[in-house]
């Protein structure tokens, strides 16, 4: 889908793909099922171009991705983290997107407490970072935004967020992306 594609849909080049084991096994994800069909097409897409696998039944050994909002979501949480099962994880479905974002699968416990909150109309706020590309802080920035469900993106013409520093040069310029109730200049 259009509406999700940017950087963070694309393979990573890198020696092993994200979501492989050691050995190049896929690491296998199963979706709560009831998240919006445009949601799950996203994080199917995403998995697979990163070398995961997507089933439709519970895993023993791999992710179960889950929002963590909804009741269903709770459930699952509840019955499918288990002491006897202590490779499956059961986390919020944003930690497909940030795990690609970071470059690496993410430690599952980084997950705990972690919901959604860059959402509108169930779907990612898409994020323009409009800061020095080489700054730690601005890379620290992103991984947390898709963290937390949001879409960062290339232009600051796609994004519905326009973060900037004030005291940097370039503030100026973004600010003509400023133009409610489509997009907001955040600094």
């Amino acid at each position: 889908m259009a509406e999700y594609e940017g950087p963070d849909d694309q393979p990573v080049a890198r020696a092993r793909p994200i979501f492989t084991y050691d050995d190049g096994a896929p690491v296998k994800f199963h979706i709560q099922k009831n998240l919006p069909q445009h949601m799950i097409e996203y994080l199917e897409r995403l998995i697979v171009n990163n070398g995961g696998a997507v089933t439709s039944e519970i895993v023993w050994k791999g992710y179960v991705l889950v929002d963590p909002r909804t009741a269903k979501g709770q459930r699952f949480q509840e019955k499918h983290t288990r002491d006897d099962r202590p490779q499956r994880y059961v986390v919020c479905y944003t930690f497909v997107a940030a795990s690609v974002t970071k470059g690496r699968m993410l430690e599952p416990q980084k997950m705990e407490n972690v919901t959604p909150i860059f959402e509108d109309d169930e779907k990612p706020v898409k994020l323009y970072v409009g800061l020095h590309p080489g700054a730690s802080r601005t890379r620290a920035l992103k991984k947390t935004i898709t963290l937390y469900g949001g879409q960062v993106v290339d232009h600051a013409r796609e994004a519905k967020v326009v973060i900037g520093d004030p005291t940097e040069p370039n503030f100026r310029q973004l600010e003509k992306y400023r133009d409610p109730p489509r997009t907001y200049l955040e600094p």
